[in-house]
């Protein structure tokens, strides 16, 4: 895949859309990672807070986690 191709991919996440049983609204989960949910009044609003609920999840998930590093290596923050 050529770097063009790569820049316009897009992350694309499976998330489950629950109706709240005691109040109006909706609430929703990403599959295979606990604890990213988030609710909303609306579908429009959960839809929206779930990409900060994820985001959120992303950022505890690397600042707890380690990897190898050896001289040379090169760090950076890429956008998905």
């Amino acid at each position: 895949m050529d770097s063009n191709a790569l820049q316009r991919a897009a992350l694309k996440l499976k998330v489950v859309f629950h109706r709240n049983e005691d109040e109006p609204g909706f609430w929703v989960e990403v599959p295979g990672f606990p604890g990213c949910l988030t609710e909303g009044e609306t579908l429009e609003e959960v839809r929206s807070n779930v990409h900060e609920a994820f985001a959120g999840i992303l950022a505890a998930m690397q600042s707890s986690g380690e990897c190898e590093r050896l001289p040379g290596d090169v760090t950076e923050e890429i956008e998905l």
